[in-house]
């Protein structure tokens, strides 16, 4: 017998009442042994499964195992994960459990190589078939030499030709390592197939690829036709170019600006305010956001807080942060920072919260620790939403350094629009809105371009 359980229930609370997923289960599993546990949906066959692998705790009852028994979890979707090789998906739990021994890893080519998959070790999860994938994510629990393997419906994604061949397979790979076999599955053939003991649970008391260069044409076309709509409806009087310039005196301010020799001034002063207000918010939105995620408790005491102060208009607090830390690039930073850095906090914060529960399943059942999961699950699996926080978090630092500079600044673009407002030099204002636009458009370009090598 290497596990026995005895009198096992599982119920979860809720505000309004008790649901019972388990009640006075009793079954054991003798060495070599297949056993398939079957029922209707919501009966509690997963459960039962995290329970038996220390992801879950039970309510009451016993759990008997082997002594030293080691247990392998693999769940319904292959859960490999992109950013790694086969290889490198193959070895994650032995680094983890810091076996990674030259025994472990020629162990672990070995089966790569036994199982049809060595000429692959070096490819993405992403060139493989459905029936690959479940090999090698049978692979890599098998590379920790677990003595009893749990799968949870594991064949379930796959069409019905498939899964006879997968699952024969994956029976055929367990019964040659002479391993142990718990499965869940809603398939009565299949676990007749599989298995030599069954358990019977009750009823519970085509993506489409876009024309890039069509719309990057179609974009810069719809600039072109503003640009001459604009310079056309003025030199036609049609608009008052006081109030709204021109075209041509957009360029005509540039250039005198050059010539006295500020323009790049305020350029440099508006992208050095705004770089380091993006690099500290984007800091301080990642670091607040792990600790959030390791400590639910100081995430719960701090989420309305946060709700408050990001509806809370920033610009009232403008003379307060001016008399705090003076007329200077200071108080420009902490306003735009009072902006940029909450919103990254909310975005990242629920993206961490949204990762898949399956692939933190996978790293508990290889015994990793909380830090583990977050380096190898939670961190790498929403790096690219991570990046698109950060192309939020652009136009928002704009906002807070062109607010900080209407205030307190004596140069930056946002100086430029408060001064030309002032001396009612609407050229002034215009091209300094025309600059942040530019600006914003480079700066998110920039963000793209790493989200898109990121993806590759």
């Amino acid at each position: 017998m290497i596990l026995q359980i005895n009198n096992l229930y599982k119920t979860y609370y809720t505000k309004k009442r008790e649901i019972d997923a388990l009640r006075n289960i009793n079954f054991k599993v003798e060495d070599k042994d297949f056993v398939a546990i079957i029922g209707p949906s919501g009966c509690g066959k997963s459960t039962l499964l995290s329970i038996i692998g220390n992801l879950e705790k039970p309510t009451k009852g016993e759990i008997i195992k082997k002594e030293n028994l080691k247990i392998g979890y693999m769940l319904q979707d292959d859960c490999l994960f992109p950013w790694l090789t086969i290889y490198e998906n193959c070895i994650l739990g032995l680094k983890i459990t810091k076996s990674y021994t030259q025994e472990n890893i020629n162990n672990v080519k070995k089966l790569l190589e036994k199982y049809d998959l060595k000429e692959f070790m070096n490819n993405y999860p992403k060139d493989l078939s459905g029936g690959m994938k479940q090999r090698v994510a049978l692979i890599r629990t098998l590379a920790l030499k677990p003595d009893l393997l749990l799968l949870d419906e594991p064949f379930s994604r796959l069409d019905y030709q498939m899964r006879i061949n997968v699952s024969n397979d994956v029976l055929n790979i367990i019964k040659n390592e002479n391993k142990t076999l718990i499965i869940v599955t809603h398939d009565i053939p299949e676990a007749i197939r599989l298995c030599n003991k069954i358990i019977v649970l009750s009823k519970r008391p085509s993506k489409i690829k876009r024309n890039n260069i069509l719309i990057i044409t179609t974009q810069i076309l719809l600039i072109v036709i503003f640009i001459l709509l604009w310079q056309y409806l003025s030199d036609k009087k049609i608009i008052d170019t006081f109030l709204l310039s021109s075209p041509k005196k957009v360029l005509n301010t540039i250039i005198e600006l050059i010539q006295k020799n500020n323009f790049f001034n305020h350029i440099f002063t508006t992208i050095y305010e705004i770089i380091i207000s993006f690099i500290l918010g984007n800091l301080i939105g990642l670091l607040v956001s792990s600790i959030f995620w390791f400590n639910k408790f100081i995430s719960k005491v701090f989420d309305p807080f946060l709700t408050i102060l990001n509806s809370l208009p920033k610009v009232a607090l403008g003379p307060l942060i001016i008399i705090v830390m003076g007329a200077n690039i200071k108080s420009i930073i902490v306003m735009s920072l009072l902006i940029s850095s909450i919103i990254s906090i909310i975005n990242i914060t629920n993206s961490f919260n949204s990762t898949d529960e399956n692939k933190i399943k996978i790293i508990k059942s290889m015994g990793g620790n909380k830090f583990q999961i977050f380096y190898n699950v939670v961190l790498k699996d929403n790096y690219i939403k991570i990046i698109e926080s950060f192309k939020l978090n652009i136009s928002m630092c704009f906002v807070g350094v062109i607010m900080g500079e209407l205030l307190v600044s004596k140069q930056g673009i946002g100086y430029l629009i408060m001064y030309g407002s002032q001396v009612f030099n609407m050229n002034l204002v215009i091209t300094g809105i025309i600059l942040l636009i530019v600006l914003t458009i480079l700066l998110y370009i920039a963000i793209s371009l790493i989200e898109k090598t990121s993806k590759k």
